[in-house]
């Protein structure tokens, strides 16, 4: 859900010049959950061989 939500304000910034702001307002959230979500100790040890 979350990586749909950058496609998206992604697609909203490159395609629409009057609301540049809404796309940069809702991008921070979106890449800082994913980026927790995909990094980290527990992550490397869930996706670890064992």
């Amino acid at each position: 859900m979350q990586v749909l939500t950058i496609i998206s304000g992604v697609v909203g910034i490159a395609t629409s010049g009057t609301e540049v702001w809404h796309g940069i307002y809702t991008l921070p959230l979106p890449v800082m959950i994913v980026a927790l979500l995909w990094t980290g100790a527990r992550t490397r040890e869930f996706f670890a061989e064992r």
